[in-house]
């Protein structure tokens, strides 16, 4: 799915400064059924937040994109990223696109996620994220998302400065998250730097 759109519409939702219940922001119907399932499953286990857009509109250098999800917290802005189901995707392409928005100060953090793991293993998927983004998830999330974890999932310990969590469930499954991070930029800027070039965009200056 591309989302480099410079025609595009903005964010359904406007960014609110009250803390909400996340359910206030389950908006279906939405682009595509594993939009709706991961948003589904992850506002059951969020913090109260300040909002919840999709389809948000982010300015880069290049071109404005629209990111799935983005999670409004305390001042920082999370997104999500959500593969497709089909086979194909240029891997190269969304990595390019995914440091080029977290480089542009768009988004604070932003993870990839694959479709099938989406679809299949909502819930090792949201344990994996919750390692990284402790804050953004409710005690009663943590400990649900534990309970309905693989054991191998529970097990996994992603570094803070990690950019992605492997973990293989079975001879048959496995689940991936990638995460670019502005608080570890050694794990995108080259690819940053690549996207202003294979977009033809003169290189700004990053923020700190």
């Amino acid at each position: 799915m591309q989302h480099i759109n410079p025609t595009g519409s903005s964010a359904r939702h406007g960014a609110a400064r009250l803390r909400l219940d996340p359910s206030l922001f389950y908006d279906p119907p939405y682009e595509r059924p594993l939009e709706d399932t991961f948003i589904w499953h992850l506002i059951k286990y969020l913090n109260p937040v300040d909002a919840v857009l999709y389809q948000a509109r982010a300015v880069t250098p290049c071109a404005p994109c629209w990111v799935d999800f983005v999670v409004e917290q305390n001042g920082r802005r999370i997104a999500f990223e959500i593969g497709d189901l089909e086979a194909g995707a240029d891997e190269r392409q969304e990595a390019l696109r995914d440091a080029l928005v977290v480089g542009s100060g768009a988004v604070d953090t932003l993870y990839r996620l694959r479709g099938a793991d989406v679809l299949e293993h909502p819930h090792e998927v949201l344990h994996l994220i919750a390692r990284w983004e402790p804050g953004l998830f409710s005690h009663r999330g943590h400990v649900n998302l534990r309970t309905l974890a693989a054991p191998a999932v529970r097990d996994a310990d992603p570094g803070p400065d990690a950019d992605a969590v492997h973990v293989v469930l079975d001879d048959e499954a496995d689940v991936l998250v990638r995460r670019y991070s502005r608080t570890a930029p050694a794990t995108w800027v080259n690819r940053y730097d690549e996207a202003l070039a294979v977009f033809d965009a003169p290189r700004p200056a990053r923020s700190a």
